[in-house]
């Protein structure tokens, strides 16, 4: 066993109060690492190349915010699902719960299905700012091939009946 005379020792609280919790992790470096690697749940992709100090850090900004949360919001930890449990030796980008959410298989290999950017997004702002028919005419005429998109058409109709 590790004594405290040949480690070190760290200690989070959950508040201001000598009556709030507390967790306190005591032994050589090596152990007080992995220790706060199991009470925290840090992936190991996340927990790789970081220093001590910096996973020291990181778990002080889980216990300050897990500790508002309680305090400030009346928050509660939650049960994880029985699918989380069966699925223990996922990474956490493969266990991630919008992915599951949104369909995807999830996982770093998984295609990405965030949202695209409109390419016409700068042009349809124009034609909401337009604030004359000539003007419409005029991003009409710079912009003939965007005008084949079914969004620009109805932005551009709409506008120019509002004029």
């Amino acid at each position: 066993m590790d004594s405290l005379d040949s480690g070190i020792s760290i200690t989070f609280k959950y508040g201001k109060g000598f009556e709030e919790p507390w967790l306190v992790l005591k032994g050589a470096p090596s152990r007080v690492r992995t220790d706060l690697i199991e009470a925290f749940a840090i992936p190991q992709e996340v927990a790789a190349g970081k220093t001590l100090n910096e996973l020291l850090i990181f778990c002080n900004h889980i216990v300050h915010g897990t500790g508002n949360v309680a305090t400030i919001l009346g928050g509660t930890p939650i049960a994880e699902s029985p699918a989380a449990e069966q699925n223990g030796n996922q990474t956490a980008s493969q266990a991630d719960p919008w992915a599951t959410a949104n369909g995807e298989a999830g996982g770093a290999d998984a295609p990405s299905t965030a949202p695209q950017e409109n390419p016409n997004a700068g042009l349809l702002s124009q034609i909401e700012s337009a604030t004359t028919k000539d003007e419409l005419k005029r991003l009409w005429a710079a912009n003939k091939a965007a005008f084949d998109a079914a969004d620009v058409k109805a932005a551009y109709s709409a506008k120019g009946k509002s004029l």
